[in-house]
């Protein structure tokens, strides 16, 4: 946009041999007094090196739409394997939670029995048969799912 009072001087003269092709524009600014800005271009090339944008275009739009559709198939193949993954991690914490629960639930009942004391014998052998073995499935239910991870751990290097 040029301003109301520039002129236009083509290049030339002693100040200015060495500059390129180009324009001065002269005029006299408000806020600064009299200046002259000299402008110049030079040809640009298009990073895909081809001079004709809509020749480029018609034959690179093709090939993009290809790249698109194969990175949009690819993401949804990746979505539903992550949302497979998530539903298997769904269902093994489930599980988990189950089998710990279930010895958990033992312990408590049979502790609780313990604690009221009015047991004979064989009840109490009975309660404190039952913690043992609750307390000993917890411990392989523990034991798994280390070995499991390290396992996992060990096979992905």
């Amino acid at each position: 946009m040029e301003h109301p009072g520039a002129a236009r001087l083509p290049r030339g003269g002693a100040r200015q041999e060495h500059a390129p092709p180009g324009l001065d524009l002269e005029g006299e600014f408000p806020s600064v007094g009299r200046r002259t800005m000299s402008l110049s271009a030079r040809s640009v090339h298009s990073r895909t090196g081809c001079d004709d944008p809509a020749r480029y275009r018609r034959h690179h739009r093709p090939q993009a739409r290809e790249r698109r559709a194969r990175r949009a198939a690819h993401q949804g193949a990746e979505a539903e394997e992550a949302e497979h993954a998530n539903q298997t991690k769904d269902q093994f914490l489930a599980t988990l939670s189950h089998e710990l629960r279930t010895p958990l639930s033992s312990m408590l009942i049979h502790a609780q029995m313990l604690r009221l004391g009015e047991m004979d014998v064989v009840k109490l052998n009975r309660a404190s048969d039952a913690i043992e073995r609750s307390i000993k499935m917890q411990a392989l239910l523990i034991d798994d799912c280390s070995t499991s991870r390290a396992s996992r751990t060990a096979s992905s290097r």
